[in-house]
């Protein structure tokens, strides 16, 4: 582990947690991100139900303590799920659709470093960044792909213009998954 580490142990001398920054970040990603989604939908869809918002944050909790889990991926399956199922379409405010997709992305790529190595393990700065990276190579793509259905909002699109931007997307997602040079 890097950085300073805080390990409780209990009267017999038995360790019973071990917090540190980067175990406190990552699962400050985890939650957070599930959170953005709750909150996205709850003021998107304000009839909808909460109930499905507190399952959404418990899952994401247990996400964060076992990422290398089903957990994560059910967070998001859940999260998805209730946004497609409670918001209407078109979204009251396409801004949230982006909103979403960004918090989910963050969701995942968090989970999916956190999953690397044995629990427990935070991982090293050098596979933070990488991923890191990667993530924001998506979500810059996702933002472009964002900002362009907001400014064509209630117009006619082009397919064309659909597919060069599709087309966009998959190469950004090519790229994120090469091999970074260590």
């Amino acid at each position: 582990m890097t950085g300073p580490v805080l390990t409780v142990r209990d009267r017999g001398g038995q360790r019973v947690a071990t917090l540190s920054l980067g175990g406190l970040a990552r699962r400050a990603g985890i939650v957070g991100a599930a959170l953005v989604v709750d909150l996205a939908v709850l003021s998107s869809a304000p009839g909808t139900p909460w109930w499905p918002g507190i399952v959404v944050l418990t899952l994401a909790l247990v996400a964060a303590e076992v990422p290398d889990s089903q957990a994560p991926l059910l967070t998001l399956a859940v999260a998805a799920g209730w946004w497609l199922a409670a918001v209407p379409w078109p979204a009251p405010s396409p801004g949230r659709v982006l909103l979403v997709a960004l918090a989910l992305l963050v969701l995942h790529a968090t989970t999916a470093v956190a999953a690397i190595g044995p629990p427990g393990r935070v991982a090293e700065a050098r596979v933070v960044r990488a991923a890191a990276g990667r993530a924001a190579l998506v979500g810059t793509g996702t933002t472009g792909i964002g900002a362009l259905a907001l400014a064509a909002d209630g117009r006619v699109v082009v397919p064309g213009a659909v597919g060069v931007a599709l087309l966009a997307v998959a190469g950004l997602a090519w790229a994120a998954t090469r091999p970074t040079r260590q």
